[in-house]
């Protein structure tokens, strides 16, 4: 701060009148390293947002819309077609694959004949596979959460789980759901691809 020199009227100074001044007294400061253990007590563990919750809410309604009482309903008339012949894969292995011709892929016969093996042939067991790729869906939508952003991709997966026609797919006997969730992991596999790359 500029101060006016009593001393000389026509003259201004900065700071300290010039001459010796006593440097100012220093105490010798003891470094103590910083302990880990108390930094990382001091970190939160978690820390909760509203997009969490909306992502937890999304989660358990779907997980209760697509798995609840899959076997309440009999199966149509394909269903039931496409749940024997698994369950004939289930008993026989892989000989009914080669012995009876059958129109689409063998990969959902052989998924259903393994529910088959695990849970035991029932409606519930046959319509398990859409319910996990309804799951699968509408997980979809927040493995695109990079491309779409997070409340696109909120927004995108309420809008998958609370759809009337992906709840009944989801919940039919029928080859729609896993073919939709396996178009929307590969359009999520191509929007994570980097864009500089080629």
């Amino acid at each position: 701060m500029a101060e006016r020199n009593p001393k000389d009227t026509g003259e201004w100074r900065l700071g300290l009148e010039p001459g010796e001044h006593p440097a100012p007294e220093t105490q010798p400061v003891a470094l103590i390293p910083p302990d880990p253990s108390i930094e990382r007590l001091q970190r939160p563990l978690y820390q909760l947002t509203a997009e969490h919750l909306g992502w937890a809410a999304i989660a358990l309604y779907t997980l209760l819309t697509r798995l609840a009482a899959l076997g309440i309903r009999p199966l149509s008339a394909g269903g039931a077609r496409a749940a024997l012949f698994a369950s004939e894969i289930w008993r026989d292995g892989l000989a009914p694959l080669a012995n009876r011709p059958f129109t689409g892929a063998a990969w959902p016969h052989l998924l259903e004949a393994l529910f088959f093996g695990a849970f035991g042939p029932s409606d519930y067991s046959a319509r398990l596979i859409g319910g996990l790729f309804g799951i699968a869906l509408v997980a979809a939508a927040f493995a695109m959460r990079r491309s779409l952003g997070r409340a696109g991709a909120l927004g995108f997966a309420t809008l998958l789980a609370i759809s009337p026609t992906v709840a009944y797919f989801s919940r039919a006997d029928s080859w729609v759901m896993p073919a939709a969730a396996l178009i929307l992991w590969a359009m999520a596999a191509v929007f994570a691809e980097p864009r500089g790359r080629r």
